[in-house]
């Protein structure tokens, strides 16, 4: 983990500064990533399933500075 980078120092966090395009990294916190012993919290994955549906549910409209979330 990397305190000092603002994407925590993940792969997708360094390539999203060589675009120009608005964009999160988005991930699920985990112990020990990488090793024998990863854990990840079971509720956690199908909450952030939960969070991907609606974001896909809603059409986003950028005016300016303003991001607005029209809900279908």
């Amino acid at each position: 983990s990397r305190n000092d980078m603002s994407s925590g120092g993940t792969l997708s966090g360094l390539c999203i500064r060589h675009v120009s395009i608005d964009a999160i990294d988005v991930g699920l916190p985990q112990l020990a990533m990488h090793s024998g012993n990863e854990v990840i919290g079971s509720e956690d994955t199908f909450s952030l399933y939960k969070v991907f549906k609606k974001f896909y549910d809603v059409s986003i409209k950028r005016e300016k500075d303003i991001i607005k979330m029209l809900c279908k």
